[in-house]
Order: structure tokens, then sequence, then C-alpha cells
């Protein structure tokens, strides 16, 4: 869902709109292996195809304003997202109710925006080092016992963590977690921050200029990142929202319902699902289970035995228990558990509208062992 030929690309769907933005044309390469990874079904960017897609026609387009670079040195392309509904969009009006001038005024005065209740949000913190680093929530008092470990950033990864305003943070190295390398306090707005220890010219020559083995798949990585914040930039001042994907990133590719306004009803089956929220969309499904059928999964986990949840894992870091963060526990019962489990899925699938083999089918990748669902 993105382009390089300069072209209005109209209204794909009413809640979308779209945008324009600018990624350096040093970046020409990183952007060519997109269309490269995507021509061999590389999602891992691991090959290093040696020719252009030029049977691609967006690429023609990159390759042309390659050719006739413009005076700001910079890709135009355009995408879309999603865009954010006025209060009147979200409670609209009654169908066939006249509305005069006086009671305009009042509902629009009733459409104002609350303070909000819950000031939660989700950060992302983007590791732009070649060596992995901890990262610390610095917890409550800011007391170096009450820091809390969120987990283990690889080089040139990110991770993302639930916050609220004012909580600060901070990264260390694997094996000194008692030297903070770098600190944040973060707010909604300042919710995507990055550890970046070096500059690009001296990770250039860390990387691929070392006598032996220059390392191409970390520098791709490093390259895909910069890419990704120069996006993010653009998609900040267009949405107003800030960007925790990574570019490129594709449309879902499975059907969602529409949460167009308040208290929309969808029948599907013998189920009604009411739109509760429009942005996020959340939906509830009243008597999705019968109170017979929760006991039962009750009574299966505690057969099959409960466990406390685990926090952080990851390459160098094992997982933990911490009940002061996360007390919870949890099991896990795979569909094939039962002949209440299978139904589930099925009525999941069809809530959904998404085809019940999906469920079946599993990752080829170690890393995603779990079927779709999961």
């Amino acid at each position: 869902n993105i382009s390089f030929c300069n072209e209005n690309m109209g209204s794909y769907h009413p809640t979308l709109e779209w945008m324009d933005f600018f990624i350096p044309m040093d970046y020409f390469d990183t952007l060519a292996g997109f269309y490269q990874a995507d021509e061999i079904d590389d999602d891992y960017y691991e090959e290093r195809p040696e020719a252009y897609p030029m049977e691609n026609p967006d690429f023609q387009c990159l390759w042309e304003q390659k050719q006739r670079p413009h005076a700001s040195g910079k890709f135009r392309g355009t995408t879309y997202y999603y865009r954010t509904p006025s209060m009147e969009e979200i409670y609209p009006e009654p169908t066939g109710v006249v509305v005069g001038v006086s009671n305009a005024k009042s509902r629009q005065r009733r459409l104002q925006q609350p303070p909000l209740v819950f000031t939660g949000f989700a950060a992302k913190f983007v590791n732009l080092s070649p060596k992995p680093v901890l990262l610390y929530w610095d917890g409550k008092g800011g007391r170096e016992d009450a820091r809390k470990l969120v987990g283990e950033i690889g080089p040139f990864e990110s991770l993302g963590t639930a916050t609220f305003p004012g909580n600060s943070f901070h990264v260390t190295p694997i094996f000194d977690s008692s030297t903070a390398l770098q600190r944040w306090v973060v707010t909604a707005d300042t919710a995507l921050v990055y550890y970046e220890p070096q500059t690009p010219l001296e990770l250039q020559a860390a990387l691929l200029e070392a006598p032996e083995n220059p390392d191409y798949v970390a520098w791709g990585k490093y390259q895909r990142q910069l890419v990704n914040q120069a996006f993010a930039r653009d998609y900040l001042i267009a949405s107003k929202r800030t960007w925790l994907g990574h570019f490129p990133r594709r449309f879902p590719q499975q059907y969602m319902h529409p949460a167009t306004f308040i208290d929309q009803i969808h029948t599907v089956g013998d189920f009604q699902l009411k739109v509760v929220s429009v942005t996020p969309r959340v939906f509830i499904i009243d008597n999705f289970l019968s109170s017979e059928e929760c006991q039962s999964i009750i009574t299966t986990s505690q057969t099959q035995g409960l466990e406390h949840s685990t926090l952080h894992k990851g390459a160098t870091v094992t997982q933990t228990r911490d009940l002061s963060t996360r007390s919870s526990s949890n099991t896990w019962l795979p569909r094939d558990t039962n002949d209440l489990t299978e139904r589930i899925y099925q009525q999941a699938a069809q809530v959904m509208g998404i085809d019940a083999e999906l469920f079946h089918k599993y990752h080829d990748s170690i890393a995603y062992h779990h079927s779709i669902a999961e």
C-alpha cells in the first residue's frame, strides 16, 4: 500500500486518507531491497539479489526518481493511514431526526472530547547499536531496587511496552546492568525513542570496513531502521499519531468488521457484534460462550495446571517471574484439547469472517511456531 509514482492514490476506503512521505535518496538500496525481497518472498531479508526488479511498475517509478533526483535529495512516496473520525461521525444523529440550529449547537457542546480517564499508551524503544541492551522501567519512586527489567533489545531491533505518562526507562549493557547508557521519560507525544550511541559513519566503519567478515546483515537492519525513522516523522505529521509499526507495512490480510459508529450492530450467524469503540475497534459479543462452557474451560485449565506468567525473554535473558508487575497465572489449551476448544476455534472463525482452516496452519519459521489464531 505504498507507491513512488507521485500520483494521488484516491479514496481507497472512507476510513483511510492518503499522505506523502519522503525518504532520503541515500537509502535507495534499502528501498530497492524491499521490492527485491517481495519478488522472492524473503520475509527476513536474508538474501541479497543482484538484479533490481525492473519489471515491477512501482519500482520503475522509484528508479525514475533516482535518475532525476529532486533538489531536496529525497524520494517522494504516497501511502494510506487510518484517519481519526470526528465525534459527529462516532455519535451520528438518529436517522430521520430533524435538527434545528439551537439543537445542533447543543449537540456540538455535548460532543466535546471529555477528559481521558485512562491515559495509558504504547511506547517503542529502538536499539540502533550493534550490541544488545537491556531495557528497564525505573519503577515507582525511582529507587534502585524499584526498577523492573522489561526485556532485551537485540542489535538494530525494537521492543514495545505499555506505560503511562511520566514513566522513565533506561537501557544498560547486557553484562553490566548497573550502568545506564541512556534514560528517557516518555509521554504519549514521545512514545518512540532511539538509543543511537554511534553516528552512521562510525557504524559504517564498524560493520562494513572491518578487516574480516563485513556484517551486511546488521548493516541492512540498521538501514531499514533509518528508513522507518524517516517515515515515522511524516506519519506523525499527517496522522497526528506516533508510528509504532515498521515500514513498509501491508494492509491487513484478513477481514475486519467495520466500526463506523458507537452501537453499530453486525449480525453473524447466531451472534451480534456491538461496537463500543470506534478507534481502537472494540466489539462486545454477548453469550459467545455459555456459563457451562466457561466453567468447563476453567476446570480443564486447572486440571492441566496453571503456572505464574513470565516476563522478558531474550537471547541472553531467560524468562523470569515477578509478581509485583505480573501476578497472573496461565496455561495453554491447544485447539485439539477437546470438542469444546475445537468448537471455540470454529465460532471465532465464523464471527471474525476468517477461514477456519487458517487456524490450523503453522508458520514455517521456528520463531513463530504457533498457528495464526495463537
